[in-house]
């Protein structure tokens, strides 16, 4: 399977498993999310910033074909582009979605 089908393929099961998160967790159809290329770091400070996240791994060309065809799948414009001279191709080795709405409620501490 050449680079293009495999990032295709990556992509539509991707695709299904933020539908079905969105679906699980009873989100509502207006409520977009917002997709990222992501370093392991990014990848866990969102994950604790934002509930419910979806991220994959891939190889850095996998992750910007599957950005674009996320991107595409969902309707929306391509628009969280990072600053690869920064940020190091090779450190990108996730994709992220999140829901910019619905980020996680701190505890708030209980006085006695």
């Amino acid at each position: 399977m050449n680079n293009k089908k495999s990032a295709e393929l990556k992509a539509k099961e991707y695709l299904f498993d933020l539908r079905n998160v969105a679906i699980g967790n009873g989100f509502k159809p207006d409520e977009k999310w917002l997709i990222s290329f992501s370093t392991q770091a990014y990848k866990a400070v969102i994950g604790k910033k934002y509930y419910a996240t979806v991220a994959t791994k891939a190889s850095p060309e996998d992750v910007f074909a599957m950005f674009a065809l996320a991107q595409t799948g969902l309707n929306h414009p391509i628009t969280n582009t990072p600053d690869i001279k920064t940020i190091g191709l090779n450190q990108l080795q996730y994709l992220i979605a999140y829901k910019p709405e619905r980020e996680r409620q701190q505890a708030m501490p209980i006085n006695f």
